[in-house]
């Protein structure tokens, strides 16, 4: 059997707590997490997080997925895998025209999302003035856009409560609640801020209301504490330093 030569990310593979093709296949990552987890790394950014959690197997991708689907209040099952929303894209065939990706999906055993998630630790919610591809929002932002297929055609969040489940990972700790407030996100301010553009900022508000409630909320502490409950301490505390960013504020 081939054996990776880090000691720690070969120990976590061999114990089936990162997937062990995925890992294998990515030294440059394989080398820079074996330096997370010593210390000497002088970046682990968020998008490394959210790679190495579409990495996970075993009990501990179990255990985030149970948490993802209590705070999406799905049902879990055995089948449901996590993959990065870049992976979901290329999976589908779906061309590269609209670059902007959700972080995570989870799919089901015929490759449907069941659950999208954004992660974010401290980068603030991105948007500007046409960022949506659609020419009726003229100021948009990943809130709104999200949840109405903006990144692919599949994931798209319905009102009646059908459709994917869209999840706003964070710092914040309420796990299963609506989301009502974004780091970055339209405010009142803006219209006021921005005399000229009160009209566009006014209706940018609006979609952004009507988009919050199709969003729950779910919390990296959740993650943690359950990786903490399913896993053996030093699996639980290596995952967790891997899921931890280093000297990132932006994603």
């Amino acid at each position: 059997m081939t054996m990776i030569s880090e000691p720690r990310m070969g120990g976590l593979t061999f114990e089936r707590m990162l997937y062990k093709p995925w890992v294998l296949a990515l030294p440059l990552f394989r080398r820079r997490a074996e330096a997370r987890l010593g210390g000497t790394v002088a970046k682990w950014l968020e998008a490394d997080v959210t790679r190495l959690l579409s990495m996970l197997d075993g009990a501990a991708q179990e255990a985030v997925i149970r948490v993802f689907c209590d705070a999406a209040g799905v049902a879990y099952r055995p089948e449901l895998r996590l993959i990065e929303g870049s992976d979901f894209r290329r999976a589908s065939n779906v061309g590269q025209s609209e670059r902007r990706n959700i972080d995570l999906v989870v799919i089901d055993d015929v490759g449907e999302p069941v659950i999208a998630i954004e992660a974010k630790f401290y980068a603030p919610c991105n948007g500007r003035i046409g960022y949506c591809w659609n020419p009726e929002h003229a100021y948009s932002n990943q809130v709104v856009c999200y949840v109405r297929g903006c990144t692919h055609p599949r994931l798209v969040a319905e009102a009646n409560g059908t459709g994917v489940k869209f999840l706003w990972l964070s710092l914040d700790d309420q796990v299963g609640a609506p989301l009502t407030r974004v780091r970055g996100a339209i405010t009142e301010r803006d219209a006021v801020r921005y005399p000229d553009k009160t009209n566009m900022f006014e209706k940018a508000l609006e979609n952004q209301r009507g988009a919050m409630p199709l969003w729950r909320t779910v919390s990296w502490r959740s993650l943690y504490e359950a990786l903490k409950a399913a896993l053996p301490a030093e699996h639980a505390d290596a995952l967790i330093a891997l899921l931890t960013p280093v000297a990132s504020s932006h994603s």
